[in-house]
């Protein structure tokens, strides 16, 4: 969003104004434009599913919030920690933590490439129309 508002020379802190120009560029055929605009869409669609992913994970019966603390300490937190940092923080041992992080990556991919049939089928059509180009 940042860049494409360089481009357009609109700060992002006037968001109603930066969706103006884009919208006046899109329909003036910016080609590039809104390909930067159907780039940050489907980046969005991406994190969003992610996010839903955790959030299910994370509700998960039993051991759903010890599984979401794996993938958030190795994965998502912006501090970055050695193997034996991660494993203090989360008070396991190695075997543990390894059992319950493939768990927690098992369930997350069931989560992440199921996707509704309405999904499916935009999805389908994505791929046709890249194999086209």
């Amino acid at each position: 969003p940042g860049e494409l508002a360089q481009e357009l020379m609109t700060p992002v802190q006037d968001i109603d104004r930066l969706a103006e120009k884009i919208d006046l560029a899109t329909t003036l055929g910016d080609k590039r434009v809104e390909s930067r605009v159907n780039a940050m869409m489907k980046t969005r669609y991406v994190v969003d599913r992610i996010h839903e992913a955790l959030a299910i994970l994370r509700k998960k019966p039993g051991n759903g919030e010890e599984l979401y603390s794996i993938i958030y300490t190795t994965y998502i937190d912006p501090v970055e920690r050695k193997h034996e940092e991660i494993l203090v923080k989360l008070g396991m041992t190695t075997r543990t933590y390894y059992r319950l992080r493939r768990d927690a990556i098992n369930l997350l991919s069931v989560r992440l490439w199921s996707a509704p049939s309405e999904e499916i089928a935009a999805w389908l059509e994505v791929l046709t129309i890249l194999e086209d180009l």
